[in-house]
């Protein structure tokens, strides 16, 4: 996370990548709770320096959650 609280989604891929979720070269979104819809990021790779905005992070007992489609 970044210090404002934004998700660098990046370094989320790279993290899922590492855990061998099949991402490369495929079509990237979140859903964004604030709108109740996905939000088409591009396909991967990603821009650098993209985010979700902390407003778009859900907080579950578990902790902080972000859906990735």
């Amino acid at each position: 996370m970044k210090e404002n609280g934004d998700v660098d989604f990046c370094e989320l891929l790279r993290s899922l990548k590492a855990m061998c979720f099949p991402i490369e070269r495929n079509m990237i979104s979140y859903y964004s709770y604030s709108s109740d819809m996905y939000v088409y990021c591009g396909s991967d790779p990603i821009p650098p320096n993209s985010y979700i905005p902390v407003r778009e992070v859900a907080n579950t007992p578990e902790g902080k959650q972000v859906r990735t489609q």
